[in-house]
């Protein structure tokens, strides 16, 4: 007897989480935790108190068991597989293969459940987040199907400070700093911390650190010789050691055209003080008895003027 998936979607009280415009922040993420938690709510489950719902999956195990409302209760345990068919012993009553196979069914739901519900708080965080700050947890081979989604929130805390994404800012009225795309440095810094973060989980193999990086770079556009002269290298020296060497220096060199450009964008809006030419100094004969003020003489007086008589 097969069961229909279950899709917990629909049920969300939140099924399109507040969007996260650029580099995620602590404050961006709390809301986004703060809306899938309502949603995992929603889901019901015999394992936890209450209205906990699936409220375990936005929590380590040893955190959401810490809890005081597990305290006072059963401590969760995560469902697992109960296997493709119920356990049925050599000449087990009627009543018993009934019963045996009815909590087979009801281990399975519960197990699907869970499992979906997680899927679903993964499918709508990433939804709201921008590609490039989770892509290095894709697997090159089965993508982000064993991801969880507390190892996806804890990836964007430990890296958002590192984010490869940078805002432009203006510095003075003729003075851009426009970096706007993923350098080699902090792309490298992203992979590197999925990396170390993923070898107590999945480890992320020298494979998948290399198309992350290629991926993330070429949809920048910031780097099309340095991926001209990268895709012409043989396939044994298409490593991830020298994929860092490689784009480490296209990138040095870049920032050096910038930076010229830019020194000598300032070089010609340079503001000049314009300069007053002084008339030319007369000087009197004499330097202790210098020369009276003249005053303009009477000239003809305007018709419809009213002179004016001492009193």
């Amino acid at each position: 007897m097969s069961i229909k998936p279950f899709d917990p979607l629909p049920l969300f009280p939140h099924p399109t989480l507040t969007a996260i415009t650029g580099v995620p922040t602590r404050a961006t993420i709390k809301q986004l935790e703060k809306e899938n938690k309502d949603n995992a709510r929603r889901i019901r489950s015999t394992r936890a108190p209450g209205r906990e719902g699936h409220l375990r999956l936005c929590y380590t195990l040893a955190d959401y068991n810490a809890r005081p409302i597990m305290a006072a209760a059963n401590q969760w345990i995560d469902p697992i597989h109960p296997g493709p068919r119920a356990n049925i012993p050599d000449g087990a009553t009627a009543a018993n293969i009934a019963r045996l196979t009815n909590e087979h069914q009801f281990s399975l739901q519960e197990f699907d459940t869970f499992e979906a519900v997680e899927h679903a708080l993964i499918k709508t965080a990433m939804a709201a987040i921008e590609p490039v700050y989770y892509v290095a947890l894709e697997d090159p081979d089965e993508g982000f199907t064993q991801l969880r989604y507390i190892d996806l929130i804890v990836h964007l805390l430990n890296s958002m400070d590192n984010s490869p994404m940078r805002t432009s800012t203006t510095t003075s009225k003729h003075e851009h700093k426009v970096d706007t795309y993923p350098t080699t440095r902090t792309t490298l810094r992203q992979i590197n911390k999925a990396i170390a973060f993923a070898r107590g989980h999945d480890p992320i193999t020298d494979r998948a650190a290399l198309r992350s990086g290629l991926d993330n770079l070429e949809k920048s556009g910031v780097f099309p010789r340095a991926m001209e002269s990268w895709n012409e290298k043989p396939d044994d020296e298409q490593t991830w050691e020298n994929f860092k060497t490689h784009f480490t220096a296209a990138n040095r060199e870049r920032r050096r055209k910038l930076t010229t450009k830019q020194a000598g964008y300032h070089d010609q809006h340079k503001p000049t003080t314009p300069t007053t030419k002084k008339a030319p100094t007369t000087h009197s004969t004499s330097t202790m008895h210098p020369a009276p003020p003249t005053w303009p003489t009477a000239g003809p007086m305007e018709p419809n003027a009213t002179s004016r008589t001492p009193a």
